[in-house]
Order: C-alpha cells, then structure tokens, then sequence
C-alpha cells in the first residue's frame, strides 16, 4: 500500500491506484488540463478521497499540488 497525505486526509492506495493516477498526470497536455483529470478520475475511482480532503472541484489547491507532485516524482532521473 501506498498512503496519499491530501487536504488533511490520509488515504491508502493499491500500487495500482498510484499507477493510474500517475498515468492521468503524464497523460495531460498541460496543468490545467491534469488537475481537471485528475478530479474527474478520483471522482470515478476514489471519491472518498475527494470527500475527506474536502475537495469540490478541480480548483482546488491540494490537486494542483498534487498533480505537481507526482509529475515531479515521476520525471525524476
């Protein structure tokens, strides 16, 4: 398992979670685009995430922060 720390929630994630929403990220033509996927994939997917970080919409700071964060992580030599 993998724990994601988002908007003062800790939530649990299967390797394969983490690998989709790394996917949604790399697959975005740019930011913006990323965090509107990435809200809509955790709404179909994990919308308890959403909920407990208190998250309504793709405007959120904790996604773009997020989508940061892995894109980072994920282009890292």
């Amino acid at each position: 398992s993998y724990f994601l720390a988002i908007g003062g929630a800790r939530k649990a994630l299967t390797r394969a979670e983490l690998g989709a929403i790394v996917r949604v990220c790399l697959a975005a033509g740019d930011r913006d685009a990323g965090v509107r996927n990435l809200f809509r994939a955790l709404g179909r997917e994990r919308g308890d995430i959403l909920v407990d970080a208190k998250i309504a919409g793709p405007a959120s700071p904790h996604l773009a922060a997020l989508y940061d964060t892995v894109v980072a992580m994920a282009r890292k030599p």
